[in-house]
């Protein structure tokens, strides 16, 4: 059984004087924590110590509370119930929020991966990154293990995906100064090929792959 989400922020010491105040024992908070008495003593003498007034008449059956430590009881009492509300919704906004399964070309994840992830994470719990060659990215598309593929022209290119057009990258055609150019070849404009970067969504030899996550 999981503890309660406030459990993590409150002291030891804090958890245990609220535990006294509700058994009005120390061996049967001693019993419930499996934990010796002497130890719950020691606890509730070292946060004494700390905020400088007793809390418990001690000869005293059931155990009595000092005024002092009646008012910090309801004052804790109140703050970890604002701390459960407050945390709960949290947690809540932060489950609603969806996890993005991100693939991208390695040639492009160092400046616009990051870029992505800079954008992305504020709006959702948790972004996942795989950088892949284009075929590969492809393929786990189809496969339904990435939303979304940032690549350039792939072979295959499924109907059932939608794409989109992000930009258009120009070849560079770079030749050794004694490459003697037929005068009838055309090496301008149309002529060359170019890289279109283009992303898709959907639902051959594989490169290596490599992921991020972040959240």
């Amino acid at each position: 059984m999981s503890k309660p989400i406030t459990e993590s922020i409150l002291s030891n010491e804090t958890r245990v004087f609220l535990m006294c105040c509700d058994f009005r024992s120390f061996s049967a908070v001693a019993h419930a924590l499996g934990i010796t008495q002497s130890a719950v003593s020691k606890i509730i003498r070292k946060f004494e110590d700390s905020i400088g007034f007793e809390l418990f008449i001690r000869n005293s059956r059931p155990l009595t509370l000092t005024p002092e430590a009646h008012l910090l009881h309801r004052q804790l009492r109140g703050l970890k119930g604002e701390m459960t509300r407050s945390l709960s919704s949290l947690q809540s906004k932060n489950y609603i929020k969806p996890i993005l399964r991100i693939g991208i070309l390695e040639s492009l994840h160092l400046n616009l991966g990051v870029a992505i992830l800079k954008n992305l994470l504020p709006n959702l719990s948790q972004v996942v990154m795989l950088t892949a060659s284009a075929n590969v990215l492809i393929q786990r598309l189809i496969e339904r293990k990435l939303d979304l593929i940032i690549t350039n022209n792939v072979s295959t290119e499924p109907s059932h995906v939608f794409r989109r057009l992000l930009f258009h990258e120009p070849s560079v055609l770079i030749l050794p100064k004694s490459f003697e150019k037929d005068p009838n070849q055309n090496w301008l404009g149309s002529a060359l090929p170019s890289a279109d970067c283009r992303s898709f969504a959907t639902g051959t030899k594989a490169a290596p792959e490599k992921s991020m996550r972040c959240s």
